[in-house]
């Protein structure tokens, strides 16, 4: 067999206490080191063999398992292989303490697959030889840990790679010199690897922490991406995003705002800057004011146009919510919101548009939006902006609204109704364009022009951007607006699901008539029959159900009281688990020095002789590789002054103890444990 070259010694405790620097996890890297070095103080062992390392492996993916199982109960989905990459050296914990308090020296590669296990039993019964692969778990505990301290927050400082380094070339100087070439090329294809892994994964997590859809529908707090021009068909995600159930008796609202926006910028919305404000969009987000009521709940005062008490008046109608998103990500409101409570947040802020963007405690919130219909909460408009016309839209907007007859002397409500009826007489709803628009061009015209006068097909976001051109060039400020439409009511539960599916665009027009914002939504009616309830798969319905229980639960077991029930729960059959499995290895230790870290040696179980080897090692250097413990050992008789027969006496013992397997007496194991001592003392007085 080959020989194995483990880590130093100290190197997976070290690299351990990396990890524990760069994940912000300092005291379990502590942990985790001490238990990985225990070794080195500890003097007991286990004579693991293929079915020990195979339970520790199945250990390892029960744990993993499980990391993965809450992880989805917290509704942390998007973080799940950054977390558990960054979690690998806790749950690889138990093959790696397999590997140090056992007694072979190396793992055999058969434990950790099921089918090469079931493989080397065939072979075993029919006479077939095979070799077993056997490899030092060390080496890759050792890889995988500088991996996960790659993803840590403080792996991005500037110790991260100066400790990468040191603790690689610690890595590789043990190795043999001849190697010198391999150790240059491994080390650097370590660095890239780490390097690589930390920017990779990193670009992961923000793939995933964005969200799933390409659409303007799904946009930001602060910027409004759209699709139009693009010639595609749009796929929107089926999977839940909020679930509202309003208070009964009250009605539920039609259409839940995420954001709004007032200047258009080819295929982008966007928050104006006003004048005086420093900084980009999100410098125009201000906390929202809170109260206290007597019963000791929150309000979050969404609406500044309506006083305290109104805001949280008992004869608002209610619904009750509950869903996730992204910190710093946009709340679904009405556009008459007055206040909300009971939701678990750090913070809330709010912009001038009446944005609301929310920073979660926890990945799921559940809580309670009271709003009342005709009080809107976006304020005065800024007529600079809310007129604002695009230089390159502005003369076929100006021409398509003199041909439609939309006169400035209308009132607002016969604009709004006139475009309405003309969208729906005149223009389809569709989710794929036949046809490529460029979408800001000087010589071919723009989207929206050709949506207008050629095309005239489209989806919600080309309906609401449209709208919003020819109310401003009739005099009407408004504003583009993204939410989504409650359009699927689940009868059973008394529940409006959301999905992404139900994201819609349409204007927030001024009625200058009552001096208030309302919601105008140009669309077709018939695109709520384009993604009817009827096309969502069974499977779909399947996820719906475990996305339910999920979020359910979790809100369940954010209450303190059933939280203390779960862990409870949680805790027994572990407690229960640990004990049993203290208890059988005790029972099974083995006292004495392990197999040498050099590696593999052939040789049979250790005896109590192998504590001489750190004294005799002052005598007689280190042993050589592949020379046998006992051979080393004799030399030290002509420095014991004519008592080298106890040498040999303890040196046949040891002989007979180790591989001997008819020999089973323990009142020799006890006599050579003590004639080891008196060899050490001798020795000892020897040095001296």
């Amino acid at each position: 067999m080959s020989r194995i070259h483990p880590p130093p010694r100290l190197l997976n405790g070290a690299t351990l206490l990396f990890w524990g620097a760069m994940t912000g996890r300092p005291f379990v890297g502590l942990v985790l080191a001490l238990l990985v070095e225990s070794p080195q103080w500890l003097r007991w062992r286990w004579d693991f063999g293929d079915a020990e390392f195979a339970r520790a492996w199945q250990m390892v993916l029960m744990l993993s398992g499980g990391f993965v199982i809450l992880m989805l109960i917290d509704g942390e989905r998007e973080l799940l292989m950054p977390m558990l990459v960054s979690w690998l050296p806790a749950l690889l914990l138990p093959m790696q303490l397999a590997q140090t308090f056992g007694l072979r020296g190396a793992v055999p590669l058969g434990a950790m697959s099921f089918f090469a296990r079931r493989r080397r039993e065939r072979n075993r019964r029919l006479g077939i030889e095979e070799p077993e692969v056997m490899f030092h778990f060390g080496n890759a505990y050792f890889v995988l840990v500088l991996l996960s301290a790659a993803l840590g927050d403080m792996a991005e400082g500037r110790l991260f790679l100066p400790g990468l380094m040191v603790l690689c070339v610690w890595r590789f100087m043990a190795l043999p010199s001849r190697r010198a070439a391999a150790i240059a090329v491994v080390f650097v294809c370590a660095g890239v690897m780490a390097v690589a892994g930390q920017a990779g994964l990193n670009r992961a997590y923000e793939w995933f922490s964005r969200g799933h859809g390409g659409s303007g529908w799904m946009s930001d707090a602060t910027h409004g991406f759209t699709s139009i021009g693009s010639m595609r068909d749009l796929k929107l995600s089926s999977e839940i995003r909020w679930r509202l159930r309003p208070a009964p008796g009250d009605p539920p609202p039609r259409l839940l705002r995420r954001a709004s926006f007032n200047r258009y910028r080819g295929v982008t919305w966007e928050i104006t800057r006003l004048p005086g404000t420093g900084g980009g969009a999100d410098a125009q987000f201000d906390p929202i004011d809170t109260i206290e009521e007597v019963a000791g709940e929150a309000y979050y005062l969404a609406n500044p146009e309506i006083d305290n008490t109104e805001a949280t008046s008992d004869d608002l109608p209610r619904f009750r919510m509950r869903g996730s998103t992204r910190p710093g990500g946009a709340m679904p409101l009405p556009g008459s919101v007055a206040s909300f409570r009971d939701f678990d947040l750090d913070a809330a802020e709010r912009n001038l548009l009446s944005t609301v963007r929310i920073f979660p405690a926890a990945p799921v919130v559940d809580g309670t939006v009271l709003w009342r219909a005709g009080a809107d909460a976006d304020g005065e408009p800024i007529l600079r902006e809310d007129l604002r016309m695009p230089p390159l839209e502005a003369e076929v907007v100006t021409r398509v609204a003199r041909e439609i007859g939309l006169e400035e002397s209308m009132t607002t409500a016969e604009k709004m109704g006139l475009l309405q009826q003309w969208f729906a007489k005149e223009f389809d709803y569709t989710l794929y364009l036949s046809m490529r628009a460029p979408a800001y061009s000087v010589t071919e015209g723009t989207a929206i022009g050709l949506f207008l006068e050629e095309t005239r097909s489209g989806h919600c976001e080309y309906f609401a951007t449209a709208a919003v051109f020819l109310l401003r060039a009739a005099g009407v400020p408004a504003r583009y607006t993204t939410g989504y439409a409650l359009a699927e009511l689940d009868e059973r539960r008394n529940e409006f699901v959301i999905r992404g599916t139900h994201s819609h665009a349409w204007c927030r027009v001024w009625v200058a008539e009552e001096g208030r914002w309302m919601d105008f939504d140009p669309t077709p009616p018939d695109w709520f029959a384009m993604e009817a309830i009827d096309q969502v798969s069974r499977i779909q319905r399947m996820w719906d159900g475990l996305q339910r229980a999920r979020e359910d639960l979790f809100i369940w077991r954010s209450d303190p009281e059933n939280r203390r029930l779960l862990v409870m729960i949680v805790a027994l059959p572990g407690m229960i688990g640990t004990f049993w499995v203290g208890l059988r290895l005790w029972k099974s230790r083995h006292t004495g020095v392990a197999a040498q870290a050099g590696g593999i040696r052939g040789d049979g179980m250790p005896s109590p002789l192998h504590g001489l080897e750190k004294v005799a090692r002052r005598h007689l250097g280190p042993r050589p590789d592949g020379m046998p413990y006992a051979r080393w050992l004799r030399p030290l008789g002509e420095r014991l002054n004519g008592s080298s027969g106890i040498l040999d006496e303890a040196i046949r013992l040891h002989q007979k103890l180790r591989f001997d397997p008819e020999f089973k007496d323990t009142e020799a194991a006890r006599k050579l444990e003590g004639v080891t001592r008196d060899l050490k003392r001798m020795l000892g007085k020897r040095s001296n």
